[in-house]
């Protein structure tokens, strides 16, 4: 019969269980930044759009005289 020690795998899967976390908390810093700069974007394109709107108001008033 054959058989594996487990008990000797233990340290490795801990380091790979380690990097993972890492990996996952880079990730979510990542996600993080990308949900900021989107907000600051979305307020950006609000305020785009009111300005637009703002545009057309006085370019209809204009020639409409």
């Amino acid at each position: 019969y054959k058989y594996l020690d487990y008990s000797h795998l233990t340290p490795v899967l801990i380091e790979a269980i380690k990097e993972q976390q890492i990996l996952i908390d880079d990730l979510k810093k990542e996600n993080n930044t990308i949900k900021s700069q989107n907000s600051v974007l979305l307020k950006n394109d609000e305020t785009l759009k009111a300005e637009i709107e703002e545009i057309k108001a006085m370019l209809n008033q204009q020639t409409k005289k």
